[in-house]
């Protein structure tokens, strides 16, 4: 009897949903009112439960679609809230912030469901990018800086290599004594590039794109793989702002009023750490003491002076400079290890602004912005930095591909 009441029922649906179609040209399967069904006899149990008597239901509950969410939705709104707290304060939010106050957060709440302990939740930058959708979030691009278009690179390119042919060729200079300078600028926070504006807003407002904490890091390899110990110009006018931190012998730490090298800085690095590096190199070769080197860097002010260029003659160091416009195909540094750098410090700083919202939830229900003075963040940056150098020193794979894309080891190898 009460099949039969049931198989009644949806027959009247069936017919009811008929109706609607060719009133309102809907498409409506049997799947679908059954479904509709179930869920209207299950709201009238719910409703009965809690001590109503009607059956009037205006609407039913839309059923969710798609995948659950990554982190679940109560730690996703926890995530989405604290985001949009540190936005309404003005401070940095991008990719990286984002990943590291969802690990501070699950570390807190379930450290054994992230990858690195063994779990299945590994936040990602796309995990970020769908958060960021999921918020109303714009992208913008912090820079306008583009890449130069070049005319007659492949010209350029032939006339760069033939340079350091000849004098590979003429000094016989191996690839130990082959060295790649360069200089490139570090963020103590990464910046932002994400905006908390609705989408298709006209004017937008990239918070932290102007945060000008930087260091400079004069970075130096040799053709072998070998990295050297580089150079930190800090921003200041004495050695106050250097940070409080020991860094290892050898190291070059120094300073500038705008952190950009100069001919001094540059001086010192060469003394410092250059000539040294050239000297145990030839020995260990067992070449003379002035086996002629062969040095590569760009055609920046700093390091292209007179005196500089006269103090590597006479050491016997050859310079061939990297063509104008064409560091980001010719300089090996620029290619793979500056990337390979910037990519590593990203995530000391994702693992400790993790740690630190962790740290803060322990008996908290709300999350403080993270404090991010230099004061706090420059002796971190010189800890990361050291590890950094460990990290590059292990990898003379990541150094040996910056000369192969720079086509520079073809070159070399034609000489042999």
């Amino acid at each position: 009897m009460k099949l039969a009441r049931e198989q009644q029922n949806t027959a009247l649906l069936i017919l009811y949903a008929t109706t609607v179609k060719s009133t309102l040209t809907l498409s409506l399967k049997e799947t679908s009112v059954r479904r509709m069904k179930n869920t209207y006899q299950d709201h009238i149990k719910v409703q009965a439960a809690s001590g109503s008597t009607s059956k009037i239901v205006e609407e039913l509950p839309n059923k969710k679609v798609g995948r659950p969410l990554l982190t679940g939705e109560e730690i996703d709104l926890q995530v989405q809230r604290y985001l949009s707290d540190l936005r309404s304060r003005g401070c940095i939010v991008n990719t990286h912030i984002a990943i590291a106050v969802g690990e501070g957060i699950l570390s807190n709440k379930d450290p054994g469901c992230l990858a690195v302990n063994g779990g299945g939740i590994q936040l990602t930058k796309d995990w970020a990018k769908y958060l960021f959708r999921r918020m109303g979030l714009v992208k913008r691009k912090a820079t306008t800086k583009a890449k130069v278009n070049v005319e007659h690179f492949e010209e350029i390119k032939k006339s760069f290599h033939q340079d350091i042919r000849n004098i590979v060729i003429m000094d016989d200079i191996p690839k130990e004594l082959i060295i790649n300078l360069d200089q490139t600028g570090l963020n103590y926070v990464p910046v932002a590039q994400w905006t908390m504006e609705v989408e298709g807003a006209k004017r937008v407002q990239v918070d932290g794109k102007d945060d000008k904490r930087q260091i400079t890091a004069v970075f130096a390899c040799s053709m072998a793989g070998e990295f050297l110990l580089p150079q930190l110009v800090y921003q200041g006018k004495t050695s106050r702002c250097l940070p409080r931190f020991n860094f290892p012998s050898g190291w070059s730490i120094t300073f500038s009023e705008n952190h950009w090298c100069n001919e001094e800085t540059m001086k010192v690095y060469i003394t410092n750490v250059i000539l040294p590096f050239l000297c145990r190199t030839r020995q260990r070769l067992d070449l003379p003491a002035d086996h002629p080197a062969l040095l590569l860097f760009d055609n920046l002010k700093g390091q292209c002076t007179e005196m500089l260029l006269k103090m590597l003659d006479a050491e016997n160091i050859n310079v061939v400079l990297i063509p104008a416009n064409c560091t980001d195909r010719l300089q090996p540094l620029d290619l793979c290890v500056n990337k390979a750098a910037k990519d590593f410090l990203r995530n000391e700083f994702q693992k400790w602004y993790a740690s630190q919202v962790c740290s803060q939830l322990d008996g908290k229900a709300e999350i403080e912005p993270i404090d991010l003075r230099l004061s706090v963040i420059k002796p971190l940056g010189a800890k990361w930095l050291v590890n950094l150098y460990d990290y590059l020193k292990s990898k003379p794979s990541i150094i040996i591909s910056g000369f192969k894309e720079a086509g520079i080891t073809d070159c070399v190898n034609k000489c042999v």
